[in-house]
């Protein structure tokens, strides 16, 4: 019985491990479409052509330092001037409307000239899918940025090599990184961002044909975007579900190496909610994949979306190796099957372990002390065993709702 309930989730960690051994297979002879920008600036025509760019911000109970961040890393920007701010305001959200306006008049915007509209989306919240959907139909640029607050534009001359990427591809996205506290939970966010973007994205991206696009810091064609949109309001990852869509419409999609910074969840208690809403998001993408693309082009991009099974595949690893050898002690037979079994468990775990050592090569690519290295190393089968219980709990919990994860300010 322990077995029959085990073998499913082992099985799609098997699916999930394979795709990233044909992505590394393939990383030996291909090239992703990933551009490390460019620190020239762009003059004559092109500098006329960035005036064509809109920077859509959905607001929903943020408070002022997260937008003054947000808006004061595009002040930074050479084109700063060339572009046009959307606000997307929640109705019913008075105090992020009051945030707003005290952050916009600490900037000083109105000196600096810079180019902004308020959107305000009626009907109560839903999602921010909701409105993603409702600012297209006031953005008219040509190219649209989308920008969650909280985050913090990587260099001087991004939106510059946005523009410039835009006229070759249909998507631009960048790495997210969480910013730099001193906390536990800021060195989990941290670590678990960049191993993401940095190791096991690319390995997905090129055995299944197209990458997770985060949703906080990406750009889009407007004539791509009217083809995928309207996304469904009920999808809590709106980002995960355009990845099906790129199946459907095959646009060109390229990463821009120059990291976003975002501020972390404030406790564990925030990083917990978050990642509950993301997996639970991710199943419904895994759903949407095999009810648009069908089986087999539905299983391709799903890959990424059985994260959280795999991370619960490790909890019931430990647990099935705990009851198996509780009953070996009580005296209970075992047969050739669960032993098969038992050694594939142990094997994943093994696997885990080994996964927990190698980030901690992340862990010294960040300029982190060594000792935290160690203890990452040792700690990860723990955490993962903690995202495992986060993972099945995402799949038995009541319907989760769209609300703001609440950060801690460490924005440069």
């Amino acid at each position: 019985m322990v077995a029959a309930l085990y073998i499913p989730f082992l099985f799609l960690a098997s699916v999930y491990t394979a795709s990233l051994v044909v992505g590394a297979v393939k990383a030996r002879s291909e090239r992703l479409p990933i551009s490390e920008g460019s620190a020239q600036r762009t003059v004559g025509k092109d500098a006329r052509e960035r005036r064509c760019l809109g920077v859509v911000i959905p607001l929903y109970r943020e408070d002022v330092h997260s937008i003054a961040a947000t808006v004061k890393s595009i002040l930074r920007q050479r084109s700063g001037d060339s572009l046009r701010l959307y606000f997307v305001l929640e109705e019913e959200d008075l105090e992020t409307r009051q945030a707003l306006i005290d952050a916009l008049q600490r900037l000083g915007i109105a000196k600096k000239e810079l180019q902004f509209e308020v959107i305000v989306r009626s009907g109560g919240r839903s999602s921010k899918a909701a409105a993603i959907n409702y600012s297209l139909q006031s953005v008219s640029e040509d190219y649209i940025l989308f920008l969650d607050s909280a985050i913090e534009l990587g260099s001087a001359t991004l939106i510059e090599d946005i523009v410039r990427l835009l006229k070759k591809y249909d998507v631009v996205f960048m790495p997210v990184e969480m910013g730099r506290g001193r906390g536990l939970t800021d060195t989990i966010a941290l670590i678990d961002t960049a191993g993401w973007f940095e190791h096991v994205l690319p390995l997905i991206w090129l055995s299944t044909g197209y990458p997770v696009v985060n949703g906080g810091c990406f750009a889009a064609r407007r004539a791509l975007l009217l083809k995928i949109l309207p996304l469904p309001e009920d999808v809590l990852t709106e980002d995960a579900y355009m990845r099906i869509l790129f199946y459907k419409h095959r646009p060109s999609v390229v990463m821009l190496r120059s990291c976003c910074v975002k501020s972390p969840p404030r406790s564990i208690i925030e990083f917990a909610k978050q990642r509950l809403r993301w997996y639970r998001g991710y199943y419904q993408c895994i759903i949407h994949s095999f009810r648009l693309l069908g089986p087999r082009r539905g299983l391709k991009a799903s890959i990424p979306f059985l994260t959280p099974l795999v991370n619960a595949s490790q909890l019931l690893s430990a647990i099935f190796i705990i009851l198996s050898i509780a009953l070996h002690v009580l005296g209970s037979p075992m047969d050739a099957f669960m032993k098969l079994v038992l050694l594939a468990a142990f094997t994943h775990m093994f696997a885990t372990f080994v996964t927990g050592v190698y980030g901690s090569y992340t862990v010294l690519s960040k300029r982190m002390a060594r000792s935290l290295a160690l203890a990452y190393s040792l700690l990860y089968p723990l955490l993962m065993l903690a995202e495992g219980a986060l993972a099945l709990g995402a799949l038995a919990a009541p319907r989760i709702g769209w609300y703001r994860t609440r950060r801690s300010y460490v924005m440069r």
